[in-house]
């Protein structure tokens, strides 16, 4: 067989994998968007359509966050190294996130229930989602309470999100540091032919004065400790961030009302 012959032959290769990949994450995205949609009621859709204009103006600034959110990258494979980074960057993790969600352009008026996402392709050709989501639990016990719950439930979250999927979810390792970080490869199979992977990292808090709490899901951009495999898995990374905060609901005798416990949070989902 001539040279260029076989050249050609193998890039043709390559291309028809590509596209094979890129078309199996449509195939999980548009999954992912029906699970959504089928539990969102008609009050929530209106929300939705009013707050598209929100969503595509911050595209840009997700694309960025998502491009910069890895302070991992490229290191550390040594574990006590890896430990002392992770340690290191959790306050400034924590800052930034905070702010971005607590931003007082959208938290004007969410004293109720309101959700706002959008799916998109990314100009690399990723297929990225957005969502802010703001929702109320009245009558708890407390902030503690409600924190203590969702932390439960977003240290699983991978898990459990992908088993209502109906998909097979193992981890493939896990780690946690004083339980103020965590680290976790994760590893799903879809449809029995798709597996994707997940390298990822959460850093909770609970603020010392009880005026809020936070937890920030990031992922972890090139690792050599956990390195991708994107020629036989389709990568998930994921960066979210959820914000707690406790109020009275006002009465007419001027007695304290009931606790509210508000869960402000944002996401972004990318799937190369």
């Amino acid at each position: 067989m001539a040279l260029d012959e076989k050249t050609k032959r193998c890039k043709g290769t390559y291309a028809a994998r590509r596209e094979v990949r890129k078309l199996k994450s449509q195939v999980i995205v548009l999954k992912l968007r029906s699970e959504q949609e089928s539990g969102v009621d008609d009050s929530l859709k209106q929300t939705q359509a009013e707050n598209t204009t929100l969503s595509e103006s911050i595209r840009a600034q997700h694309l960025q966050i998502a491009k910069m959110q890895s302070a991992m990258s490229q290191y550390l494979v040594n574990w006590n190294k890896r430990r002392a980074k992770l340690v290191s960057i959790r306050e400034e993790k924590l800052r930034n996130a905070y702010n971005f969600v607590m931003d007082l352009k959208r938290i004007v008026g969410s004293d109720k229930t309101t959700i706002s996402d959008e799916l998109f392709e990314s100009p690399e050709g990723d297929f990225c989602g957005i969502r802010f989501k703001t929702v109320q639990f009245p009558g708890v016990k407390s902030l503690q309470q409600v924190y203590d719950v969702a932390l439960y439930y977003l240290t699983n979250m991978e898990v459990s999100i992908t088993e209502r999927l109906g998909y097979v979810t193992v981890r493939d390792d896990y780690e946690t540091i004083d339980g103020i970080v965590y680290n976790a490869r994760v590893l799903s199979t879809a449809h029995d032919t798709v597996t994707m992977e997940t390298s990822s990292l959460l850093f909770p808090k609970m603020d010392p004065d009880g005026e809020y709490g936070i937890v920030v899901l990031d992922s972890i951009d090139e690792d050599g400790l956990y390195p991708y495999n994107s020629a036989k898995l389709v990568r998930k990374d994921l960066s979210a961030t959820a914000v707690f905060t406790a109020r009275r609901k006002p009465t007419l005798n001027g007695e304290e009302g009931e606790l509210v416990v508000t869960m402000r949070g944002s996401a972004f989902l990318k799937i190369q």
